[in-house]
């Protein structure tokens, strides 16, 4: 099958339906010009190319066979242009030379009977007319000649007869030359338009094919020119796009703000619009006037989005306004109700402004990202992932977008779907930040090995990048290579000293893995003096580090001060509850102890650790019943482990419910197998309920978890086994069985 390169008006049944073109295809091109020469219309005339195309590869040549017979030329021209013109090839001329020797022989007897008319200037008046008309005739044959020579269509003779066979090869070989150029200038333009109609929608590399299979064509400066300036608006709308996602990666933490700023501004630069200095109407203009207007627009979209600096939020957001502004809502673009997204009073009405976008505007791109954005920042990951499904359909070369639905799975706790999101990002485009991602995967489901793996790939291609270090530090961490860890997070915080979570994750480290309580604190109070802890989350975890520090060292008033700070800057953090009312519980403060740990079940009422905190400070004060009541609730909810299982167990014992006792320690035993006292506590309430054989299975597990216990454990198994031998001996021996 053949390349549809050509022009639709003048272009061969055969090219156009995308069979391979010949001698006689140009042929065919050649009689479309004599057409437009004698008829002053080409071969196919429609209202679209689409429509002129099909009307090609019909073969439909009935009306230009049609304006050509009601034409004054010579009868001989219109035939051969008829003959050129046919649909079907075989019964055309042969090659360009058989046309060339067609007119140029009746060029010559159409001279030769202008001559005579010369000669017989004294004839009658209808001979003059005659001959007037036939040298109107020559005088467009002659003009038809010159246009074929500039486009493609010259025939055998310049301004003198051409005499020979040699003569008319050279002027055929110019006109195949000049056909080829046609040719090649036709299949450029297509595949800039071509390439331009893929990146609207996304598909990269198909663009990028579109322009590489245009390249051969090229044979001048000017189509070369032509080729290199498509590539690079291909390149800088591709660079916007990926701007968008990097504004996203900003929220979430995972790169700057300022990275995000220089990178859009950068952006900007290369398209001619200085977004810092020129005004904003001057700005406004060259958006609208730019062949990328669209990815230009999207782009302030994205930056007046989520640019946190006001100033550079608000003097975006004018320029984003004058581009595209509509007054009417049934006028407004997709930037517009962006727009009024972005600045609708509450989330729930930004959220209502996209969605009644979306029903004017479907499946765009840009609206759906906004969208997608909103349930993030709500925590609603379900339905960000489904909205990220959806603009993976639109953009199906998007790897942001997989890095996005990577994110989502993650945070859903899908981690083998999350994995392949990462490995797609990956083979649509290798970045630092997919192989972070799917290191951070791998490092959830506790495979160091190809965390660490990943991560390595991750520093070879960004070796600068303080979010893969510090990042790789905490594999390296989890992976148990603490002083690599250590390194790494150093050279993060090198890198960007002014970022907090290095130097809490720093501090973290030197704390729990290190037990190097002095150089936590050194880290932390650095950090508090330079105040360096600008969000809400990081001042929320500088306290909790620097409270944690405080117990460790043995100062526990000031870790529930600085706790107490924690809860002011995070209220609805059930956790920095929890940890308060333990370090209130050391201070022997049971009042306020009991406070905080109401606070975590109003504020996670479907969490166990507030239940089980209360349950435990009942046993603690020996109300039983109390302590029964609040374990029970801790039991039924997520989050209960092996130690909450033993306290429901231990308060049960205390009312002397033996059977219900041993469930809740087996249950134990079944969450954490390697703890001895919930095996004791069950060996005992099973010995207690008379479920000795039982009760000797769980001391000899008992044993084997912990030998300085041992010899306690077998005065126990002793017992149980002389109960045991007594209780069969005590029982009435078998009754015989009659015979039959």
């Amino acid at each position: 099958v053949g390349d549809v390169i050509g022009t639709p008006a003048y272009m061969a049944p055969e090219q156009a339906r995308g069979e391979p073109a010949d001698t006689r295809s140009d042929v065919f091109s050649i009689g479309a010009i004599l057409a437009e020469i004698l008829t002053d219309r080409p071969a196919f005339v429609s209202p679209t190319a689409w429509a002129m195309l099909a009307k090609a590869a019909a073969g439909d040549v009935a009306e230009v066979h049609a304006r050509l017979d009601s034409t004054p030329a010579d009868a001989e021209l219109v035939a051969l242009a008829k003959r050129c013109l046919s649909a079907n090839a075989t019964e055309r001329p042969a090659n360009g030379a058989e046309v060339a020797a067609a007119v140029a022989a009746h060029r010559a007897g159409v001279e030769a009977r202008l001559r005579m008319a010369e000669q017989a200037r004294a004839a009658a008046e209808a001979r003059a007319e005659e001959q007037r008309k036939r040298r109107r005739v020559q005088l467009a044959l002659a003009g038809a000649v010159v246009l074929l020579l500039v486009v493609g269509g010259g025939f055998a003779w310049r301004e003198d007869h051409l005499a020979g066979d040699h003569e008319r090869d050279r002027v055929v070989q110019e006109l195949e030359t000049a056909t080829r150029q046609r040719r090649a200038e036709d299949g450029i333009a297509r595949a800039v338009a071509q390439a331009a109609e893929l990146r609207g929608k996304g598909l990269w590399s198909q663009a990028e094919k579109a322009l590489a299979q245009a390249e051969p064509l090229a044979a001048d400066l000017t189509g070369a020119e032509r080729i290199r300036e498509a590539r690079r608006q291909l390149h800088l709308a591709r660079e916007l796009e990926e701007i968008t996602f990097a504004w996203m990666e900003a929220r979430r933490g995972n790169t700057t703000a300022s990275a995000a700023r220089v990178r859009a501004t950068a952006a900007f630069d290369e398209s001619g619009i200085d977004v810092n200095a020129e005004p904003p109407d001057v700005a406004a203009k060259a958006v609208v006037g730019s062949p990328l207007r669209a990815d230009l627009v999207a782009a302030l979209m994205a930056w007046t989005g989520y640019e946190p600096d006001p100033a550079v939020r608000g003097r975006v957001a004018v320029i984003l306004k004058a581009a595209n502004n509509r007054a009417a809502p049934a006028e407004w673009s997709a930037a517009d109700f962006y727009l009024r997204s972005v600045g609708s009073p509450t989330p729930d009405a930004g959220r209502g402004i996209l969605l009644d976008g979306l029903t004017r505007h479907p499946n765009d791109f840009w609206l759906l990202s906004a969208l997608a954005s909103h349930y993030e920042r709500r925590k609603e990951f379900a339905r960000a992932a489904e909205v990220y499904r959806a603009l993976r359909a639109v953009r199906p070369e998007s790897h942001d977008i997989c890095d996005s639905l990577a994110m989502m799975a993650m945070e859903l706790n899908d981690l083998p779907r999350a994995e392949a999101h990462c490995l797609e990002s990956i083979r649509l485009k290798e970045t630092p930040l997919a192989w972070d991602y799917l290191a951070r995967v791998r490092q959830a489901r506790r495979d160091y090995a190809a965390a660490l793996m990943a991560h390595r790939r991750a520093v070879e291609l960004a070796p600068d990048d303080p979010l893969i270090r510090g990042n790789f530090g905490t594999t390296l961490r989890f992976a148990g290579r603490v002083p690599e860890a250590v390194a790494e997070f150093r050279r993060a915080i090198a890198g960007a000293p002014d970022v907090a979570k290095y130097r809490l994750n720093l501090a973290a480290t030197l704390r729990l893995d290190l037990k190097d309580f002095p150089g936590a604190t050194a880290v932390l109070v650095e950090l508090r003096d330079k105040k360096l802890a600008t969000s809400d989350e990081d001042r929320r975890r500088l306290a909790v580090e620097l409270a944690e520090v405080s117990s460790g060292t043995g100062d526990p008033n000031a870790a529930v001060k600085l706790l107490h700070d924690a809860s002011a800057l995070a209220p609805n953090d059930w956790r920095i509850w929890h940890r308060l009312g333990w370090a209130l519980v050391g201070l022997r403060d049971e009042a306020h102890a009991a406070c905080a740990f109401a606070r975590v079940v109003a504020l996670a009422p479907d969490r166990a650790e507030g239940y089980a905190a209360l349950g435990n400070r009942c046993i603690a004060r020996k109300d039983y019943p109390e302590a029964v009541a609040w374990l029970r609730a801790a039991v039924e909810n997520p989050g209960a482990n092996a130690a909450t299982f033993t306290a429901y167990g231990t308060a049960l014992t205390r009312l002397a419910e033996w059977r219900r006792a041993a469930t809740a320690f087996q249950r134990a035993t079944e969450l954490d197998a390697n703890w001895v006292v919930p095996w004791e506590m069950l060996a005992l309430t099973r010995h207690t309920a008379g479920e000795w054989e039982v009760a000797v299975v769980a001391y000899e597990r008992a044993i084997r978890l912990n030998s300085r216990r041992a010899a306690a454990f077998r005065v126990e198994i002793e017992k149980c086994q002389t109960l045991i031998h007594n209780r069969r001996e005590a029982a009435p021996p078998p009754r015989p069985v009659p015979p039959c």
